[in-house]
Protein backbone atom coordinates (compact mmCIF):
# COMPACT_ATOMS: atom_id res chain seq x y z
CA UNK A 1 0.00 0.00 0.00
CA UNK A 2 0.90 3.64 0.07
CA UNK A 3 4.08 4.37 1.99
CA UNK A 4 5.25 0.76 2.00
CA UNK A 5 8.88 0.20 1.03
CA UNK A 6 9.71 -2.66 -1.27
CA UNK A 7 12.48 -4.95 -0.03
CA UNK A 8 15.87 -4.61 -1.67
CA UNK A 9 16.57 -7.35 -4.19
CA UNK A 10 19.62 -8.56 -2.27
CA UNK A 11 17.36 -9.10 0.77
CA UNK A 12 15.54 -11.81 -1.21
CA UNK A 13 18.43 -14.31 -1.28
CA UNK A 14 16.14 -17.31 -0.93
CA UNK A 15 14.44 -16.55 -4.27
CA UNK A 16 17.07 -14.45 -6.07
CA UNK A 17 20.52 -15.61 -7.19
CA UNK A 18 22.78 -12.65 -6.29
CA UNK A 19 25.37 -13.65 -8.91
CA UNK A 20 22.73 -13.21 -11.62
CA UNK A 21 21.22 -10.03 -10.20
CA UNK A 22 21.67 -6.45 -11.39
CA UNK A 23 20.30 -3.42 -9.57
CA UNK A 24 20.07 -0.27 -11.66
CA UNK A 25 19.23 3.00 -9.93
CA UNK A 26 19.44 6.71 -10.38
CA UNK A 27 18.63 10.08 -8.87
CA UNK A 28 15.78 11.00 -11.23
CA UNK A 29 12.75 9.85 -9.23
CA UNK A 30 13.88 9.56 -5.60
CA UNK A 31 15.59 12.95 -5.52
CA UNK A 32 13.50 14.76 -8.17
CA UNK A 33 16.50 15.21 -10.47
CA UNK A 34 14.99 14.22 -13.80
CA UNK A 35 17.22 15.13 -16.69
CA UNK A 36 20.42 14.81 -14.67
CA UNK A 37 21.09 11.33 -16.10
CA UNK A 38 23.11 10.12 -13.11
CA UNK A 39 22.73 6.53 -12.03
CA UNK A 40 24.43 3.34 -10.96
CA UNK A 41 24.60 -0.38 -11.45
CA UNK A 42 25.11 -2.77 -8.52
CA UNK A 43 26.03 -6.44 -8.91
CA UNK A 44 28.42 -8.79 -7.15
CA UNK A 45 29.26 -10.37 -10.53
CA UNK A 46 32.50 -8.92 -12.01
CA UNK A 47 31.66 -10.29 -15.48
CA UNK A 48 28.46 -8.22 -15.57
CA UNK A 49 30.42 -5.14 -14.47
CA UNK A 50 33.00 -5.68 -17.25
CA UNK A 51 30.33 -6.17 -19.92
CA UNK A 52 28.44 -3.10 -18.70
CA UNK A 53 31.58 -0.97 -18.85
CA UNK A 54 32.11 -1.93 -22.50
CA UNK A 55 28.58 -0.79 -23.33
CA UNK A 56 28.99 2.45 -21.36
CA UNK A 57 32.33 3.29 -22.96
CA UNK A 58 30.76 2.95 -26.39
CA UNK A 59 27.62 4.95 -25.60
CA UNK A 60 28.70 7.79 -23.29
CA UNK A 61 31.89 9.63 -22.58
CA UNK A 62 31.18 11.11 -19.16
CA UNK A 63 28.47 12.73 -17.12
CA UNK A 64 28.26 16.49 -16.91
CA UNK A 65 29.88 17.89 -13.75
CA UNK A 66 26.83 19.79 -12.45
CA UNK A 67 24.72 16.63 -12.59
CA UNK A 68 27.37 14.65 -10.76
CA UNK A 69 27.74 17.38 -8.12
CA UNK A 70 23.98 17.54 -7.63
CA UNK A 71 23.72 13.77 -7.31
CA UNK A 72 26.60 13.71 -4.82
CA UNK A 73 24.92 16.41 -2.73
CA UNK A 74 21.65 14.45 -2.71
CA UNK A 75 23.31 11.15 -1.85
CA UNK A 76 25.46 12.59 0.96
CA UNK A 77 22.93 14.96 2.53
CA UNK A 78 22.75 14.57 6.30
CA UNK A 79 18.95 14.82 6.20
CA UNK A 80 18.20 12.96 2.97
CA UNK A 81 15.42 10.89 4.57
CA UNK A 82 13.73 14.05 5.85
CA UNK A 83 14.07 15.75 2.49
CA UNK A 84 12.64 12.76 0.63
CA UNK A 85 9.76 12.49 3.13
CA UNK A 86 9.02 16.20 2.59
CA UNK A 87 8.92 15.66 -1.19
CA UNK A 88 6.63 12.65 -0.76
CA UNK A 89 4.32 14.75 1.41
CA UNK A 90 4.19 17.49 -1.22
CA UNK A 91 3.51 15.00 -4.02
CA UNK A 92 0.76 13.41 -1.89
CA UNK A 93 -0.80 16.85 -1.29
CA UNK A 94 -0.78 17.57 -5.04
CA UNK A 95 -2.19 14.13 -5.86
CA UNK A 96 -4.99 14.53 -3.32
CA UNK A 97 -5.87 17.97 -4.68
CA UNK A 98 -6.05 16.66 -8.26
CA UNK A 99 -8.10 13.62 -7.27
CA UNK A 100 -10.52 15.83 -5.31
CA UNK A 101 -11.04 18.14 -8.30
CA UNK A 102 -11.68 15.17 -10.60
CA UNK A 103 -14.05 13.55 -8.08
CA UNK A 104 -15.99 16.79 -7.64
CA UNK A 105 -16.84 16.54 -11.34
CA UNK A 106 -17.68 12.84 -11.12
CA UNK A 107 -14.67 11.88 -13.22
CA UNK A 108 -12.54 9.79 -10.87
CA UNK A 109 -13.01 7.24 -8.10
CA UNK A 110 -9.52 5.71 -7.76
CA UNK A 111 -6.70 7.11 -5.59
CA UNK A 112 -3.25 6.22 -6.99
CA UNK A 113 -0.78 4.78 -4.47
CA UNK A 114 2.42 5.64 -6.34
CA UNK A 115 4.09 6.56 -9.59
Amino acid sequence: GEGDRAPGVFQLNEIVDPDRTIVVGGVSKAWAMTGFRVGWLITPNPDIVAASMKILEASISCGVPFSQAGALAALTSEDIEGEVEAMIGEYRRRRDACVEILRSHGLYEYTPEGA
